[in-house]
């Protein structure tokens, strides 16, 4: 994203539409917003559980209730 926005941020420096300090900010903030996004997306309940059940040692995983969950004898059984 920064390199995105520093490039076109080039190019409106060469024309004369504004300076490299204004760029540069803009670049800046539009990197931390596009980290915050990009951390609210992999880090949701559903990616986390994407990503253990992409895991080949983890033979399958389910979502249970929370009525399920306290019904389960297992420990590893959570509700989500």
């Amino acid at each position: 994203i920064r390199a995105i926005v520093s490039a076109l941020g080039g190019y409106l420096v060469g024309r004369g539409l504004t300076d490299a300090g204004t760029v540069a900010a803009v670049a800046g903030a539009a990197a931390t917003i596009g980290v915050a996004v990009w951390s609210g997306f992999t880090n949701s309940p559903k990616a986390q559980i994407n990503s253990v059940a992409a895991n080949p040692a983890v033979a399958s995983v389910v979502v249970a209730t929370p009525e399920m969950a306290a019904a389960a004898p297992s420990p590893k059984v959570v509700a989500q």
